[in-house]
């Protein structure tokens, strides 16, 4: 797809929504922010760069079984994923308001202003984190059905990235690893006899 319509994708990124929107006169910030989502359509360039690093490793001479590749793959697509949940849940508590009794963030220090985005965004990916990886924490304790129905879609893409994808892959790599194993042992054997035959 990227192929098709790399420099449109590109384009279509790089256009500054929300400052365009700012500078029209549009004063809400949760509306502005909102605008940035147009960002995201650098996703469809992924595996497009992914496959490109993988040539380029090869050509390199940095040569790895398929399965390793497919698995490399995953991991980049869990930690983007991780990474957008991470967003989209601070950004479903900064439309209810930070500081909504109604919102996760009431417990927390994420509704004082004078907390660094850093420290907010490490809260947030914390969170995504065991939620996607399926670990389950439950440190973060969710109080509106937004927040709900949004966790049951991180977990949802957590079920296909990591029990299904990941797991799937790294059991046929084994798999493909103990067959070879064999092979080989299996090869080693039936020299060792010839060789004792022969003297």
């Amino acid at each position: 797809l990227y192929k098709v319509g790399g420099f449109k994708w590109d384009l279509l990124a790089c256009i500054p929504m929300d400052a365009i929107a700012f500078l029209a006169g549009f004063n809400s910030a949760r509306s502005v922010s909102l605008l940035r989502l147009t960002r995201t359509v650098h996703f469809f360039r992924l595996p497009y760069n992914i496959q490109s690093t993988i040539d380029f490793c090869e050509e390199h001479g940095i040569r790895a079984k398929a399965g390793i590749w497919h698995c490399g793959r995953m991991v980049v697509f869990v930690l983007l994923m991780v990474h957008w949940c991470a967003c989209m849940f601070y950004y479903i508590a900064f439309l209810q308001g930070l500081d909504s009794k109604f919102s996760w963030t009431a417990e927390t220090i994420l509704n004082q202003t004078s907390v660094p985005m850093s420290e907010k965004y490490s809260s947030c990916l914390y969170w995504s984190m065991y939620t996607i990886t399926l670990v389950g924490y439950g440190n973060t304790t969710l109080q509106s059905n937004a927040e709900m129905i949004f966790s049951m879609f991180a977990m949802l893409i957590g079920t296909i990235l990591c029990d299904a994808g990941i797991t799937a892959i790294l059991s046929s790599l084994i798999h493909q690893m103990d067959a070879s194993a064999g092979q080989a042992q299996a090869w080693a054997q039936v020299i060792t006899q010839y060789m004792r035959h022969r003297s």
